[in-house]
């Protein structure tokens, strides 16, 4: 399973999603009803399934979860 499959399946687990494809990568958290309470239980997740830790000034620049996604992806793979 590729890194984006994995934290696209952390987002439908956590978000109580049916299914992944509900998932798209230009879908905006609001899209997506995700609050900042949502988002950060995600976010928590991703960084203790991969052990990594993402900097708090960086959560605010994401617009979308393709954004969050390639973002996350590019911090696991370097670390």
């Amino acid at each position: 399973m590729s890194t984006y499959d994995k934290i696209i399946n952390i987002f439908k687990d956590r978000l109580n999603l049916p299914n992944a494809d509900t998932i798209q990568p230009e879908a905006t958290f609001k899209d997506l009803d995700i609050d900042s309470l949502d988002f950060l239980e995600v976010i928590t997740e991703i960084e203790l399934q991969f052990g990594i830790t993402i900097p708090d000034e960086d959560l605010a620049d994401f617009e979308n979860v393709g954004q969050a996604v390639r973002y996350l992806e590019d911090l696991v793979d370097k670390g």
